[in-house]
């Protein structure tokens, strides 16, 4: 044998070689274990998501339906409407529903002595107007009368 001390080396290299493929065999699979789980979780949150904002979809399309049968909307059917839906028991991501009446600036006079006489109080429109905007959108407005509505 021309090397006699060749064959402990290839015996070191062929192990060590063995080693680094075991290690890059396992941390393969380990990230690909971890890829396919995040991915399960993104599609269930996708899912969720999907399934919130479809919610959301349907409860404004019921409203726009029933709203365009009105002339005007008026506190206690906006009130029956949203306790019709339930909005709070179990639906989570949202405090309410609220209904903005579009005014115009110069009704904006007649629109706050309508809500001082309603049973809803003499509140201001908020911030009050600049003359910057053609349509003044107030929230008239928002159930369920909760803390943080």
């Amino acid at each position: 044998m021309k090397y006699p001390r060749a064959v402990p080396v290839l015996i070191f290299l062929l192990i060590s070689a063995i080693t680094g493929l075991g290690v890059f065999s396992i941390e393969r699979v380990a990230y690909q274990r971890e890829r396919a789980r995040l991915q399960s979780i993104s599609q269930t949150i996708g899912s969720a998501l999907e399934r919130r904002s479809s919610a959301n979809v349907a409860y404004l399309r019921a409203g726009a339906a029933l709203f365009s049968t009105v002339e005007k909307v008026e506190e206690p059917l906006f009130r029956r409407f949203v306790d019709e839906l339930r909005i709070d028991s179990g639906y989570r991501g949202s405090f309410g529903m609220g209904w903005a009446e579009a005014v115009k600036p110069e009704d904006l006079e007649n629109y706050e002595r309508r809500m001082a006489i309603s049973a809803l109080g003499g509140r201001a429109v908020f911030p009050p107007y600049d003359g910057s905007r053609k349509w003044i959108v107030p929230v008239t407005f928002l159930q369920p009368q909760t803390g943080p509505n």
